[in-house]
C-alpha cells in the first residue's frame, strides 16, 4: 500500500497519540467473568478469514486473539496497513524526531472497526511495562505510550506493530460465525506476524490450515 499524504499520516498520528494517552488499561478487557473449566480459550491464536467471508470488513483478515472467553472476544487485525509515520509522529504533533531512533518509520494498522481511534501495540513478551498484557504463550499487548518512547529510544520490544481500532464479539456471536465457516483457527507465529508482508499473510496463513487458493 502507498504511503499517503503527509496530513493524512499526521491526523492519524494525532488521532492515536490522543487514544494512547487516554486509553485505560488493556487489561480490563480480560477482568470480566472467568471462562468456565471446560471453555477453550484462543488468545495469542490467529483468527482468519475464510475466502467466503460475507462481511467486507473483515475479507482477507488476519487477527490476532487478544481475549476469548465465554463473555466474548477481542483481536487485532494484523495485515491490513494504513499508513506509515516516524515514531516522533506518535508522540508529537508537530513530528519533530527527538532523536534518530525517533525518526524510524513504522506501519500503522488497521486493527478493526470498533473504536478505530484508540491506539494499541502488539509485540513480542520479552517487553512489559504498566498498561501491558500477556496475549498467549509468546505475545504481549501494550496500550500505555510509554512503548512508542521506549521504541524510539531502543528500549522497546525487538518485534512490534502498531494498530488502532479493534475487532470484537459479543458473547458467542464469534462462536457463531465460526459455526457458519466464515473463520479458521490457525497457530500464530513470529514469522507470518512480523516480517511476512501485508499482502501475503492471508494465504500464508490460509496455508497453514491446508487450503490452497
Amino acid at each position: 500500500m502507498s504511503e499517503p499524504s503527509g496530513t493524512t499520516a499526521r491526523g492519524l498520528a494525532r488521532a492515536l497519540v490522543l487514544a494512547f494517552a487516554a486509553l485505560p488499561l488493556l487489561a480490563a478487557a480480560d477482568r470480566g467473568r472467568a471462562p468456565a473449566d471446560d471453555f477453550h480459550s484462543r488468545a495469542g491464536e490467529l483468527l482468519v478469514a475464510a475466502p467466503s467471508m460475507p462481511d467486507p470488513r473483515f475479507k482477507e483478515s488476519v487477527i490476532l486473539m487478544v481475549h476469548h472467553g465465554r463473555d466474548g472476544a477481542m483481536g487485532l487485525i494484523v495485515n491490513k496497513t494504513v499508513t506509515v509515520a516516524p515514531l516522533a509522529m506518535l508522540l508529537n504533533e508537530s513530528g519533530e524526531a527527538k532523536g534518530e531512533g525517533f525518526q524510524r518509520k513504522v506501519p500503522i494498522h488497521f486493527g478493526g472497526p470498533v473504536e478505530p481511534g484508540k491506539g494499541f501495540v502488539l509485540h513480542g513478551r520479552d517487553f512489559v511495562i504498566d498498561g501491558t498484557v500477556v496475549v498467549g504463550k509468546s505475545y504481549a499487548v501494550t496500550s500505555n505510550l510509554e512503548i512508542i518512547e521506549a521504541m524510539g529510544a531502543g528500549r522497546g520490544p525487538k518485534q512490534a506493530m502498531v494498530a488502532f481500532g479493534y475487532a470484537g464479539w459479543g458473547p458467542g456471536q464469534l462462536e457463531g460465525e465460526i459455526a457458519r465457516g466464515s473463520w479458521h483457527w490457525v497457530p500464530a507465529d513470529n514469522e507470518l506476524l512480523f516480517n511476512e508482508r501485508d499482502e501475503g499473510k492471508w494465504k500464508k496463513a490460509l496455508g497453514k490450515r491446508g487450503i490452497d487458493l
